[in-house]
Order: C-alpha cells, then sequence, then structure tokens
C-alpha cells in the first residue's frame, strides 16, 4: 500500500482501535496505608474513576501525586513538587503522613517498589 490513492490524493491511515475494551481493563477503587486508610481520592480524577492519591517527599521538597487506578495505565499527576526523573521520592499516606511499607527494590530504576493493600485489615 502507497502513500497515494489511484486517483492521485494522499492517503491518510486509519487510527488503529485498541484491542482492550474499557470493560476489560481493571480498575482499582479500593486501597489503603498500612494503618486502615483509603488511598482512593476523589481529589484526582482520570476518566470517570477516582485516583491513587500520595503525599510524596524527597529532601526538603514534598507534595502530592495521583496516579491512575487503572492497571497498566502510567497516567500520574502531581501537586505542589516538580518530579525530575531519576530522583527518588518516598511515599506516605496523605493521612496519617506514615510512610508507605517497601516491598522490595525496583530492578530497572534501583527505586523502591511501594506496598499498597486491597483490604483495611491483613488477610
Amino acid at each position: 500500500m502507497g502513500i497515494f490513492k489511484s486517483n492521485g490524493k494522499l492517503r491518510f491511515p486509519e487510527p488503529r482501535k485498541s484491542k482492550v475494551k474499557e470493560a476489560e481493563i481493571e480498575v482499582i477503587d479500593k486501597c489503603f496505608c498500612q494503618n486502615g486508610h483509603s488511598l482512593i481520592s476523589s481529589r484526582i480524577r482520570f476518566d470517570t474513576h477516582d485516583g491513587i492519591y500520595f503525599k510524596v517527599k524527597n529532601h526538603n521538597k514534598e507534595g502530592f501525586v495521583g496516579i491512575s487506578p487503572m492497571c497498566g495505565r502510567k497516567t500520574r499527576v502531581s501537586i505542589d513538587i516538580d518530579l525530575i526523573k531519576g530522583e527518588k521520592y518516598d511515599f506516605y499516606c496523605p493521612e496519617c503522613n506514615e510512610k508507605l511499607p517497601v516491598y522490595s527494590p525496583c530492578p530497572s530504576c534501583e527505586g523502591n517498589m511501594i506496598t499498597i493493600f486491597r483490604s483495611k485489615e491483613e488477610d
């Protein structure tokens, strides 16, 4: 297929349709800090879903980050802080200000993967 149609007009490709339907995307609608405070907040929304909301700190800077609750989407918004690529941040519960526990070091960026909980109580 060339870039021109048989009549000489430029051919514009049709946009690709996503193979993943919205109904197939898993949305996190509940998650908590280690003290049972909800990290889902209506302060930040992605499409029609409330986002996952954290307090972040780095050296003398602090602010908030909201991330998409839709699994596989990497959308995020920072509030009151400029996130700088390559810098590492500590994540806190915005309600109780407790540092979220580290699950493990990230093998690709050498930062820390944090733990958030799907229920208020430990199983």
